[in-house]
């Protein structure tokens, strides 16, 4: 009778494999969060790279434009202004901001820069525990660290510590099999 296979037996034995949870064709990387919210910053840090190249270019034409209209001049400390001087200068300004498309451009980059700095803050509450999870809170560093520098290059550090910082980043992202630096 053993050798026998009941019909109780095969139900049981369905009921088991069926009631059994199902282990995952592939384990989940134990950073995968920060992986995927590093995805989304890459392609939101794509974005917003654009959108400063076009704000910069179009900030150029702006300010040749307002030295022809004698709204700005060269200075030795750089762009001087004089657009707020009375009504008509800063409706000129404002004019001439709107057809070098300067307006757009900034605000295509402050949007973009927004939506980049919300998924900064949510990458920064994950803690990482793998080299991959490093790499993505490294890139944000970086990020977070020297894009305020209008003029600076970040892989070009101006300092020691700044050299030191670039490389440390640099190897934690190399660690996580990408280089920031590359």
């Amino acid at each position: 009778m053993n050798a026998l296979v009941s019909r109780r037996r095969v139900l049981l034995s369905v009921g088991a494999v069926v009631a059994a949870p199902a282990a995952p064709a592939i384990f989940p990387h134990a950073d995968a969060e920060l992986i995927a919210l590093g995805g989304e910053f890459d392609r939101l840090f794509a974005r917003w790279t654009v959108a400063r190249v076009e704000s910069r270019r179009t900030e150029e034409l702006r300010f040749r434009a307002l030295v022809s209209a004698g709204l700005a001049e060269e200075t030795e400390d750089g762009p001087a202004f004089n657009h707020y001087v009375d009504n008509a200068s800063r409706a000129k300004f404002e004019e001439i901001s709107a057809s070098t498309g300067h307006h757009d451009a900034w605000a295509a980059w402050s949007e973009a820069e927004a939506a980049l700095s919300a998924v900064a803050d949510r990458i920064a509450d994950v803690e990482p525990t793998t080299p991959a999870g490093l790499a993505v809170r490294a890139r944000v560093v970086l990020w977070e660290h020297f894009s305020g520098s209008m003029e600076d290059d970040w892989r070009e550090p101006v300092d020691n510590h700044e050299a030191r910082l670039v490389a440390v980043l640099d190897l934690a992202t190399r660690l996580g099999g990408a280089s920031v630096l590359a």
